[in-house]
């Protein structure tokens, strides 16, 4: 009988990376499995190789019929996004091995339909800080990407690091991020702007240096 292997783990911890490196290599011979799910298609995808792309309509008929193995649904910017494993014929154990990625939950839910003895779940567990890095330097610039994703991205990261301040400035997205330090600089030049027009208009009473070398107060006589 033939194993599923089922790659889990928190955000930026490469599982796409690993499970890539599974799918290329010969010696293992694993076949994949092509999720369905209700988001939009974007730029560059082809229908049944990332996904199947079906409608609110074609998911309920397939919850109708029980041939849905386990769903899970995303609330995002642009709505909610449902993606889920379907039983549609894909699934051939007394001849080949699978691999795929999913969640603890997707995993509970394949290993009830498929019984235990059929999968063999791994998962990835990355230090906190690497994620961030990762998450960090993976994302391209906003002009590759939309607005829905550029959100998702950020939000990504503010799930690895509940710091609300990053350790250097970064422009993610378009949004400029500052650090404390950057702020304080900032406090600063602008008290010196205030202080700057306060003396203009007479506001502040400043000493001036008198021909003879002593320190006056006001007008400076």
């Amino acid at each position: 009988m033939g194993k599923i292997f089922y790659l889990m783990g928190k955000s930026a911890t490469g599982k796409d990376t690993m499970f890539q490196h599974l799918v290329d290599s010969p010696e293992f011979d694993l076949k994949t499995v092509v999720l369905y799910t209700t988001r939009p298609i974007r730029e560059g995808e082809v229908e049944g190789v990332e996904y199947h792309f079906i409608d609110e309509a074609e998911m309920e008929r397939y919850l109708e019929s029980g041939k849905v193995i386990e769903k899970r649904t995303y609330h995002t910017v642009c709505g909610d996004w449902s993606y889920m494993t379907i039983d549609d014929g894909q699934f051939d154990l007394e001849k080949y091995n699978y691999v795929a990625i999913g969640t603890l939950e997707s995993y509970a839910k394949i290993r009830e339909y498929f019984g235990p003895e059929a999968m063999v779940p791994i998962y990835i567990w990355v230090e906190d800080g690497d994620r961030l890095a990762r998450a960090l330097k993976r994302e391209p610039s906003r002009r590759s990407r939309g607005s829905p994703r550029c959100a998702a991205a950020i939000w990504q990261m503010r799930r690895i690091s509940r710091r609300r301040t990053w350790l250097r400035p970064a422009s993610i997205c378009g949004l400029r991020t500052t650090t404390a330090r950057q702020r304080w600089r900032r406090s600063r030049i602008i008290s010196a702007n205030k202080y700057k027009w306060g003396k203009r208009f007479g506001k502040y009473s400043v000493g001036t240096v008198s021909a003879t070398g002593t320190c006056g107060a006001g007008s400076g006589s």
